[in-house]
């Protein structure tokens, strides 16, 4: 795992915060240390901050898989904002910048993929993950799945199969709500 202070040193350089808020810090040590999280806390608490955080420390690429372009865009450009490596992929990016993310990805030169299920299983994609090292899943605003439930996006389901199918070093899978 991370030293702390590490952890505390990248809070204040890209975030600028002095202190995590509880239970933030054991969270982020939780996927520090490899282990599955189921995160409920309310809107503005720092979810987000709770698996970007881990994912800027360690090597390799974490998944975050999200129900909303827009949620998705508005992450990916504050992380940009902040100098940080990451990038979204979903069906309304420009054909360009798709193939810019992809070479990103292969390249391993991204920390944080936003993507939706659906984009996560295509062919493109699912081939390149086959050829980097992932640190982590997370499925951010779970709460969808209850509201919408398995029909309205089915490739939700499939989720599971992430970390078997890969075959690599067991990754921490995290569900934030």
């Amino acid at each position: 795992m991370q030293d702390w202070q590490q952890v505390q040193s990248a809070l204040k350089q890209y975030w600028g915060y002095e202190a995590l808020r509880p239970p933030q810090d054991q969270v982020i040590r939780a996927l520090l240390e490899k282990r599955d999280a189921l995160v409920v806390l309310p809107t503005g608490f720092g979810k987000s901050l709770c698996f970007q955080l881990p994912a800027l420390l360690q090597t390799g690429l974490t998944l975050v898989v999200s129900p909303l372009i827009a949620l998705m865009e508005d992450q990916v450009q504050d992380l940009w904002r902040r100098r940080l490596p990451a990038a979204c992929l979903h069906s309304e990016l420009d054909p360009a910048l798709r193939k810019r993310v992809l070479r990103a990805l292969e390249g391993n030169r991204l920390r944080l993929l936003y993507l939706g299920p659906e984009t996560l299983f295509s062919p493109p994609v699912w081939k390149r993950l086959q050829q980097v090292s992932l640190n982590g899943l997370i499925v951010d605003e779970a709460h969808t799945l209850v509201h919408w439930g398995g029909s309205f996006r089915p490739d939700y389901r499939r989720l599971g199969l992430v970390r078997p199918a890969l075959g690599q070093p067991a990754f921490p899978i995290a569900a934030f709500t």
